[in-house]
């Protein structure tokens, strides 16, 4: 099977996708995704697609470099007069506004670091063929190294470095500080714009730095590095180096998409985000003097902004130094969604000294303790981050399912999760030993709301707990809310229920199989059967948590209750897992009923989870909550959540075939800009307008405007019938036997390429079917069929 990097976008908010996305779409991203990642870690060799082979028009100079037919002496202007080295592409060369193209198929090893000089430039590949091999061999420190240099893109590139004989069993193979891509800079204040996709970055073999740690570490693996000694070795590296002058301003990166990457067996960590700590001035990372009382803010943190990594698939599982999947630190207005992890070490997603992230349609799995680590967790907050939102992903397979390390201080959202066979055993666990937990209540200080969420067990464990509060939850400042959560278990595991903490609140939370009980004195629990429509097997993928939709009849149905986030800056949810609206009285676990609408609505017969949210908003939802410790005042209300505007028309998906920017106006101006739009990007129109000029534009659900020139953006679903369309995803689509596309009414799969016959176009919220003349259903959307 031949596997294209192509890359499917999806925009996010501090809430949801939502609107913007449904579902049945992120299910079927992280279906391909898997495939994808499956496929090239077992040895499929990613290909340059036929839309990434041509260079782009956007810069002012394409320079080639051909490993076999190229010469330095040559102007490297032309596929026929390339550069042959990456020494002469670090020999002087100004590459600002400019393009260096690899050509598909060629090898480069051995050094020197690729490291050209300019700002807005492209690294990239020219022709067709496998994906331009950059592999450094354990010899160079890093194999791509960009250094106070920004507005870059890196795409379509296979990079390694790995010591000879590494075979991520031997820790005495490694080597220091090894780096696949490394973005780095100093003394430049703000860094801005990058955006690495469509990348293969793989089976970088450096040792494994740990900030703390005790006693003798393992061989490969060193303990009490401090922080900026520690974790900085891996498959993409973003940090900031130590400042040449002691009034030197901050440096912090903003404006960075890591996304349709794979990702895997790279040590310390697949993907990582630092900041710089030093000393005194120069602390940048920490936040050690924030408090409750000032909004936890610090006078000297200087973090990171608006990073987005999405779709991108890190499988850490082949080596025993392959640890954290995602790592960001210091970062704040940043999102993490529709990634898959896979084994790592530590934490599959782990978040420090962070602010406001959103952690949502991720699937994570597999995480264990490795080289010393004393974590195993799949998505874990940690030390000091504030206004933390997990919410829409699977984690299962895991130590600690969801880690809560609240040391210093630490506030976050945890909802509408399906946590699965967590809290797996650690190596050498006996029987009465403190256990690991599916949510674990660490540190030592928080505020945490863990709501509407499915706890799903089907293993007999000697030990293990769905909640666990430490002792430090016991403090009087702090508080712990566990509301609306479905505990489920098929098995008799006698330690499921959770544990008490003087300052953890249970209340309205459902309790069914096996020994599962209400806790003492909780306030509204259920003891009921939830009637999911289905139950899920040993190794469902995201796409089978469907299967944990209520019945129409279901008892869990609006016996929750409406929650406010008091002293944090996160919004109140407005959908359940799949996209159906909450009602005034929310129901219990991940989901609401599919036809009974929410306060002020009509029942739709179209399936929920893929319409788009048009409720009217609950007191508890539309109204601000005011903290009664915390500097921040307000809770921020969702708005793509609230009923269309009568003049506005029925919405529909786009995808953007070119760059291009969002603007606040319909007449657009450089002032008016809001965000650059990445080429695939689905977004969300609500309405037609025009410019004051007279030029057509579409106004999205998040209030901007966008082009409506088809050369930009088209219409995601086909709309009207056509003959004839032929498959052009290259992982190939499957058709159904009806309109939910879910695993069990698969019918037949169709290979790229293949010439499907259309019988007519079924609309389904959002989307649209197409009506094989077979009978059986395929997807609309035009990223995987095409006109034949």
């Amino acid at each position: 099977m031949t596997v294209v990097f192509f890359g499917i976008s999806f925009l996010i908010g501090a809430n949801r996708a939502s609107a913007n996305t449904t579902f049945q779409d992120e299910s079927a991203a992280l279906s391909l995704l898997n495939q994808k990642g499956q496929a090239i870690v077992n040895g499929t060799t990613p290909k340059v697609s036929d839309s990434n082979s041509t260079p782009s028009s956007d810069y002012s100079t394409t320079y080639y470099i051909d490993s076999i037919n190229g010469n330095d002496n040559n102007s490297g202007k032309s596929p026929n007069d390339a550069w042959k080295t990456i020494r002469r592409v670090n020999s002087g060369t100004d590459f600002t506004n400019d393009q260096i193209l690899f050509r598909a198929g060629d090898y480069w090893s051995d050094g020197p670091t690729l490291s050209p000089k300019g700002h807005h430039f492209k690294i990239s590949s020219y022709g067709t063929g496998e994906y331009p091999k950059l592999a450094g061999n354990g010899l160079i420190q890093d194999v791509i190294r960009i250094n106070n240099e920004d507005h870059v893109e890196i795409s379509n590139l296979d990079v390694s470095n790995t010591v000879s004989g590494a075979n991520g069993k031997d820790g005495t193979k490694l080597k220091a500080d090894l780096k696949g891509i490394h973005i780095t800079g100093a003394d430049q204040g703000t860094l801005s714009n990058y955006y690495l996709h469509d990348l293969y970055v793989h089976d970088v073999t450096g040792t494994v730095a740990w900030i703390n740690g005790s006693g003798k570490a393992p061989e490969g693996a060193s303990y009490q590095n401090g922080w900026n000694g520690s974790k900085d070795s891996g498959g993409i590296i973003f940090d900031i180096q130590t400042p040449s002058r002691p009034d030197s301003k901050p440096t912090v990166f903003r404006d960075v998409t890591i996304s349709d990457n794979v990702v895997n067996d790279n040590s310390y960590g697949g993907i990582t985000i630092k900041q710089h700590e030093g000393k005194a001035d120069h602390a940048w990372a920490s936040r050690d003097d924030g408090t409750e009382e000032n909004g936890y803010q610090s006078k000297n943190w200087a973090p990171h902004s608006n990073i987005t990594i999405k779709n991108n698939y890190i499988d850490q599982s082949k080596s025993d130094f392959a640890c954290d999947g995602i790592y960001l630190t210091s970062s704040k207005d940043s999102k993490i969604q529709g990634n898959i992890t896979k084994g790592t070490g530590t934490v599959g997603i782990e978040m420090y000294y962070c602010d406001h992230i959103t952690v949502q349609f991720n699937d994570v799995s597999g995480a264990v303790r490795k080289a010393g680590g004393g974590d195993s967790a799949g998505i874990d907050p940690d030390r000091e981050t504030t206004n933390m939102l997990v919410q829409y992903n699977y984690i299962h397979g895991n130590g600690d399912g969801i880690l809560l390390c609240g040391f210093g201080y630490g506030t976050s959202v945890i909802r509408y999760n399906v946590l699965k066979d967590n809290a797996v055993p650690i190596p050498g666990y006996q029987k009465g030993q403190a256990g690991i937990y599916y949510v674990d209540l660490f540190g030592d200080s928080g505020k945490h709301y863990i709501y509407n969420n499915d706890f799903y067990n089907t293993r007999q464990y000697p030990k293990a707990t769905f909640i666990g509060s430490a002792p430090g939850m016991n403090n009087t400042k702090d508080h712990a809310f566990v509301f609306n959560n479905n505990f489920f278990s098929t098995q008799d595991s006698p330690d499921l229920n959770p544990l008490v903490g003087r300052r953890v609140s249970y209340s309205h939370n459902n309790y069914f199989g096996g020994p599962l009980k209400p806790l003492d004195g909780e306030a509204n629990a259920l003891k009921d059967d939830p009637m999911f429509k289905g139950q899920l097997d040993t190794n469902p993928q995201f796409e089978d948590l469907a299967a944990l939709k209520i019945a129409n009849n279901s008892p869990l149905i609006g016996k929750g209750t409406a929650m406010e986030l008091t002293g944090l800056n996160v919004a109140v949810a407005t959908e359940d897992l799949f996209g159906v609206p909450i009602s005034t009285n929310p129901s219990i676990g991940v989901s609401e009923p599919m036809n009974v609408a929410p306060a002020g609505t009509t029942p739709s017969s179209t399936s929920s989870s893929s319409t788009p949210s048009s409720s009217v908003a609950t007191p508890a939802q539309s109204s601000s909550t005011t903290s009664s410790s915390s500097s921040i005042s307000s809770v921020p209300v969702d708005k793509s959540n609230r009923p269309m505007a009568k003049n506005r028309m029925a919405p529909f998906k786009v995808f953007a075939r070119e760059h291009f920017y969002e603007y606040r106006k319909p007449t657009f101006k450089v002032t008016n800009r809001a965000k650059k739009v990445s080429k695939h990007t689905i977004l969300i129109v609500v309405s037609v307008t025009k410019s004051a000029n007279g030029f057509r534009r579409y106004q999205l659900s998040n209030g901007r405007f966008i082009t409506a020139n088809s050369k930009f953006v088209k219409r995601l679903y086909f709309a009207t019938k056509v003959s004839k369309l032929k498959v052009i995803n290259h992982s190939g689509i499957f058709s159904y036997h009806s309109l939910k596309f879910l695993r069990q009414n698969r019918m037949k799969f169709y290979k790229y390429g293949s010439v499907l016959h259309i019988r007519k176009v079924v609309r389904y919220g959002l989307t649209t079917r197409l009506k094989l003349s077979n009978g059986s259903y395929i997807t609309g959307n035009r990223l995987f069929i095409d006109h034949y």
